[in-house]
This record gives C-alpha cells, structure tokens and sequence, in this order.
C-alpha cells in the first residue's frame, strides 16, 4: 500500500529540514570564525567581593577551542564558590546604590536601564502590548517595502558589471562610489536584512527573527571577506572609500543620532 503524502506534510518536511540545515550551517559557520582566532577565547575574567578576589584565567591551553585535539573544551571554572558569594551580598547596599546619593534624574544612566527591563519584560511575556498588533500590521510590511526599495535603488546604482552573489568582485568590475553606495558600502544586505526582518514581524515568527539575526552575523563575515578582495582589486581607493564611508549596513549619520552614540 503506497501512501501519498499531503501537500501540508511535505511544505511542513520542507520547513524543518530547511530551519535544521541553516541552523547548522550557522554553527558550522561559527566554529570556523572561531578556530581562525584561538585566542579570542582566551580572556582574563575578575571576580572580587569584601572579602574574595580570585582571577580565572582563560589561557590557550584551557581554551573553548584546543588547537592540538582540534576540538572544543569546557574552560576550567571553580564554581564552588558561588554558594559562599551569594551568601555575603549585602542587599542593604544594593538597595543604596539603586536610591543613589541624591544625583539628578538621568545622570546615572537610568533611561539604560529602564529599555533594558522593557526589553526583558517583553520578552518573557512574549510581546509587544498595544504596540504588538500595529507593529506587526505595520512595522513589517513597512520594512518589507522598504527593504524592496532600498534594494533596487542598489541595483540600478551597482549595475550589472559590479553584480555578482559572491564575495570576490567580477573581473572587469568598477567600484561604486555615489549613489546608495555614497551612505552605505554594502545595501544590498541591509536590504536583505530588511526583508527578512519585516517577513518576520508581518507573520509573527520568532523563529524567522532569529534565523534573521544569524543571517546578519553571516552577512558581517561574509562582507568582511568581500572587502578583503576589494582591497586586493583597488587598493588605495578602497581604503579611502571605507574611510569617507563608514557604515557597512547603515547610514553613518543615521547611527550617530543614536542614543548610544550621543556625547
């Protein structure tokens, strides 16, 4: 007896074995950025209390990546002394710092904190309240158009001497520098970027958020690698664009405004 699956079985098969090869591609992908540096893993961690000062030193040979059993390992971490840490917390002073010592409203950071705990909350409970049904009405298809738009202007402005999916530019390619490419080196993956983020506000998937993050750490390496060839193919002139250029994904004004790079 021969069963024929059904159109949802198979588009549901497709899903997950889709969601499985990018996730592990992903990882794959974060193994190797990692094993081309060993020693970005080697950091020197304090922790101190009134009474405890102790240092973990996180050295090569205790490395997340071994270099000589070419493989990962947990660092070496006493963890016996959490217990004991906990213990001596003084919450009579943690509530001190918090009141403060009468500064301003505002000079100690607080707005910081308080998008900080906005954030988690959301998170925890899953959503936006009010706002959740007008983003996803709203704030997704706005990113989806936007990201359309944002990626045939990079189109037209690139053309089709300079367009290629890989990293390494196409012989006989010119450098693009006016345009789109006068504000951002790379908008052809912001425009990606905002596809992908508004399809998954527009469908309410946290799943696609996330895949879109990792999407965006691939796009960082994978544009790191491009500008690599460039500076092989144009040399001086690509380092002065990246100079007069700053942003990669946005804007360089757009990311002054922000909040976090205000003086």
């Amino acid at each position: 007896l021969y069963l024929q699956p059904s159109r949802t079985t198979m588009a549901t098969s497709l899903y997950f074995s889709s969601y499985t090869i990018a996730v592990i591609g992903a990882l794959l992908l974060v193994v190797w950025n990692s094993s081309q540096d060993v020693h970005a893993f080697a950091p020197t961690v304090s922790v101190s209390s009134k009474t405890m000062s102790r240092t973990v030193d996180f050295a090569a040979s205790s490395s997340l990546y071994s270099s000589d059993k070419n493989s990962f390992s947990m660092p070496d971490i006493d963890v016996s002394s959490i217990t004991e840490g906990l213990s001596e917390i003084d919450i009579d002073r943690v509530v001190a710092n918090v009141k403060g010592d009468n500064e301003a409203l505002g000079t100690r950071g607080e707005y910081y904190f308080l998008v900080q705990a906005a954030l988690i909350l959301f998170i925890v409970i899953g959503g936006l309240p009010i706002l959740g049904p007008y983003l996803q009405a709203i704030g997704g298809p706005g990113l989806l158009l936007g990201g359309v738009v944002v990626g045939l202007k990079s189109l037209t402005d690139l053309g089709s001497d300079s367009l290629s999916p890989f990293p390494s530019p196409p012989k006989g390619s010119t450098l693009k520098t006016d345009g789109i490419y006068g504000q951002m080196r790379h908008p052809l993956y912001t425009s990606l970027l905002m596809i992908m983020a508004g399809l998954s506000i527009s469908t309410n998937s946290a799943d696609r958020l996330l895949l879109t993050a990792v999407l965006w750490y691939f796009l960082e390496v994978k544009s790191d690698k491009e500008e690599e060839f460039l500076m092989d193919v144009y040399g001086q002139e690509y380092a002065d664009y990246k100079i007069s250029v700053p942003g990669k994904f946005l804007p360089a004004d757009l990311m002054d405004d922000m909040p976090w790079n205000q003086k």
